[in-house]
């Protein structure tokens, strides 16, 4: 997928909307990303980092959103082996 707007700040809303809600829904199990550099964008006004290299307002909300969903869970196991935890999403290593 990806989002197009000449403003990158509108660019930017519009792709933290439609990664939030693929993000929020059960069925999704992943969101390609068609590119992201302007150099190598078939699309005009997609990118999230400019020609010269510098991340755009679009790239600093993608970026803010993945750390967003990070999950550090600092927690005990009981005699049982087991642990509680909430967390988005994914595969754990405990």
């Amino acid at each position: 997928m990806d989002v197009t707007a000449e403003n990158e700040h509108l660019r930017a809303d519009d792709l933290e909307v439609f990664l939030r809600e693929a993000f929020a829904h059960p069925a999704v199990g992943g969101i390609i990303l068609w590119g992201f550099w302007e150099m190598f964008m078939f699309r005009e006004h997609a990118h999230q980092v400019d020609a010269d290299g510098t991340i755009n307002e679009a790239g600093r909300r993608y970026l803010a959103l993945k750390q967003e969903w990070l999950t550090h869970v600092n927690g005990n196991v009981n005699h049982q082996g087991e642990s509680n935890l909430r967390g988005y999403h994914g595969s754990y290593t405990m």
